[in-house]
C-alpha cells in the first residue's frame, strides 16, 4: 500500500510539474529569452547570474525550510492521508504556484520586491498596509523556524529509545550516560557546511567549476560532515548561565547564533552563504 501511495504520488507530481507549469507559464506570458534583473542589473551582490541546477537548489532548500522536521510530526499527529493531500494538492495548486507567481512578478519588474511593486501600483496606503503584514507575518515565521532549528540542534533522546546498549560508541552521551547526544551531530555539520559553503559557491561562480562537480563535493561534504559530527558533536549545556534571575538555556544561546548568522548573511553576497548553503543542504534533504 505504502509503495502504490508512494509510486501515485511521483506520477502525480510529474505530470502536474511538467504540464501545469507550462499551461501557467503560457498564461502569464512567460518569456524565455527575457533576460532576468540576474544578468541585466549584475552586482555581485544581489543580483548575481547563477546556474540554473544551483538555483534550483537554492530555492528548494528554502522553500521545504524545516518541512522535514515538521512534516513527520504534523503526520503523526494527524495521520498520513492529510499530511499526502496537503503535499500534493497544496503543494502542487497553491504553494508552487503562489511562489512561481511571486518570483515572476518580481522577475518581470527588475527583481523588486512585492513591496515596491504594490507601492509603485497602488499607492502609498496599500504599500503600508503590506509592509505591516510581511513584518508581522515574517516575525512569526523566524519565530518559528528559530525555535525549530534551536530545539533540532540541542535535541537529546533517553539511551532506551535508541535501542542501543550502554557501550555503544556510535553517539556520545550526555554526562549523566543516560541520554544520546542526537542534535549535537547536526550542530556539528551545520558549522562545518557554513564554512565550507562559500569555497563551493566561489568554485560554481567565479571559477566556472562544473556545477556537477560541485554537486559531488557538496554530497562530500554533507558526508563528512555528518561523520565529524558523531565523533565531535557541539553541545551547550541545559543552562548556560544565571544573570540577574535571567537564565540563558542551551536552546537560547543557539537561537542568538543563528540570529547573528541570519544578519550576516543577509548582508553579504547571496552566493556566498545563502544560495552556496542551500545548494550543500538540497543533497541531504
Amino acid at each position: 500500500m505504502v509503495v502504490v501511495i508512494l509510486l501515485v504520488s511521483a506520477a502525480l507530481l510529474i505530470v502536474v510539474g511538467s504540464w501545469y507549469s507550462r499551461f501557467l507559464s503560457r498564461q502569464f506570458g512567460e518569456d524565455v529569452s527575457r533576460q532576468t534583473p540576474a544578468v541585466v542589473r549584475a552586482d555581485g551582490r544581489d543580483y548575481v547570474a547563477t546556474p540554473t541546477p544551483v538555483v534550483f537548489a537554492h530555492h528548494f532548500a528554502s522553500i521545504a525550510g524545516a518541512g522535514p522536521i515538521l512534516g513527520p510530526v504534523l503526520a503523526i499527529c494527524y495521520g498520513w492521508g492529510p499530511a499526502v493531500a496537503w503535499v500534493l494538492v497544496g503543494g502542487m495548486f497553491i504553494g508552487a504556484v503562489h511562489d512561481y507567481l511571486a518570483t515572476y512578478i518580481s522577475t518581470r519588474n527588475g527583481g523588486q520586491s512585492i513591496a515596491t511593486i504594490t507601492r509603485r501600483l497602488l499607492g502609498t496606503g496599500p504599500f503600508i498596509a503590506l509592509v505591516i503584514f510581511l513584518v508581522l507575518i515574517l516575525g512569526l515565521v523566524c519565530a518559528v523556524f528559530l525555535n525549530a532549528s534551536a530545539k533540532a540542534l540541542t535535541s537529546v533522546l533517553p539511551l532506551v529509545r535508541m535501542d542501543l546498549p550502554a557501550d555503544q560508541t556510535i553517539f556520545r552521551l550526555t554526562e549523566d550516560g543516560q541520554r544520546v547526544i542526537i542534535g549535537g551531530i547536526a550542530s556539528t555539520s551545520v558549522i562545518v557546511i557554513t564554512l565550507i559553503a562559500p569555497l563551493i559557491g566561489w568554485l560554481y561562480l567565479k571559477k566556472k567549476v562544473s556545477v556537477w562537480i560541485c554537486s559531488l563535493m557538496a554530497i562530500g561534504v554533507c558526508a563528512v560532515s555528518v561523520t565529524i559530527g558523531l565523533y565531535m558533536p557541539v553541545g551547550f549545556p541545559d543552562v548556560v548561565c544565571q544573570v540577574g534571575g535571567v537564565t540563558l538555556t542551551g536552546a537560547d544561546l543557539w537561537k542568538l547564533i543563528l540570529s547573528a548568522y541570519v544578519l550576516i548573511a543577509a548582508g553579504v553576497p547571496v552566493w556566498i552563504f545563502l544560495q552556496s548553503r542551500d545548494f550543500i543542504n538540497v543533497h541531504i534533504r
